[in-house]
């Protein structure tokens, strides 16, 4: 569904909405989500998105400059699969782990 989609509208509050703005960036296509989102800090300072709360204006502005927003989708793509893939994660996590058991040791 997201590949058939042209952008991802995320109008959701404080809680819950990590999981959806990404994977529709990893489609390659362009989202727009709420300030109080809890990722819209993530999203804002590596320029994945649109972070808004009038949401038909970012929506007219996506369409008039349609070929810029194509490529931040394919840039925002990029960064997900090379900074927040679940092999990264992990490596952060055991990395985590190991210099943890290092400073008890």
């Amino acid at each position: 569904m997201y590949k058939a989609s042209d952008v991802g509208l995320f109008p959701i509050g404080k809680q819950g909405g990590w999981l959806a703005p990404f994977e529709m960036l990893c489609s390659g296509n362009l989202i727009i989500v709420s300030e109080e989102m809890g990722a819209a800090s993530l999203i804002k300072e590596f320029n994945l998105g649109i972070v808004s709360k009038n949401y038909a204006n970012s929506l007219l502005e996506i369409h008039k400059n349609n070929k810029d927003y194509k490529r931040q989708a394919k840039d925002a793509s990029l960064f997900i699969k090379k900074n927040l893939s679940w092999k990264i994660f992990t490596e952060k996590m055991i990395k985590a782990y190991r210099d943890a058991w290092g400073k008890k040791h």
